[in-house]
């Protein structure tokens, strides 16, 4: 019997659990009938910023998962914008089904933005997070 450490399954899901998770909290948010109404003042197009930030924290789990899969940083990075580019593709066409929501393609280009700094944060990853995500990760 393997152990959960040599379990491939194990493995995969460890590394690729909290970006599906995510992803599917984002899903979520989206199905939403309403989105939800602040109490407090935001800017105008604050929505741009949340887009961008949920963004950037999907693309840097995926960062986290293909770097654990064996992926070097530059191209764990550029995968990661990838992914979560054409999963704000997806949000938005999912959205465009649900009722009094609509597609809008400057909230994908926040998506894409906010992703495209896993690409940023990986060249420096070395300063920022020294030994963690630069070194090869082992299932």
């Amino acid at each position: 019997m393997q152990s959960k450490r040599h379990n491939p399954f194990w493995s995969i899901g460890l590394a690729w659990g909290p970006a599906c998770a995510w992803a599917a909290a984002i899903f979520w948010m989206s199905s939403r009938l309403e989105t939800p109404t602040p109490t407090f003042w935001l800017p105008p197009h604050a929505d741009k910023i949340i887009h961008a930030v949920l963004y950037a924290i999907l693309a840097g789990l995926i960062h986290v998962a293909l770097r654990m899969r064996g992926f070097p940083p530059p191209r764990a990075a550029w995968w990661a914008l990838g992914l979560a580019s054409l999963y704000g593709i997806t949000d938005e066409w999912h959205q465009s089904m649900v009722a009094n929501r609509h597609a809008d393609v400057m909230d994908w280009i926040a998506d894409t933005v906010g992703a495209a700094w896993v690409v940023f944060a990986a060249r420096h990853e070395t300063r920022w997070f020294p030994g963690f995500l630069h070194r090869k990760f082992s299932p």
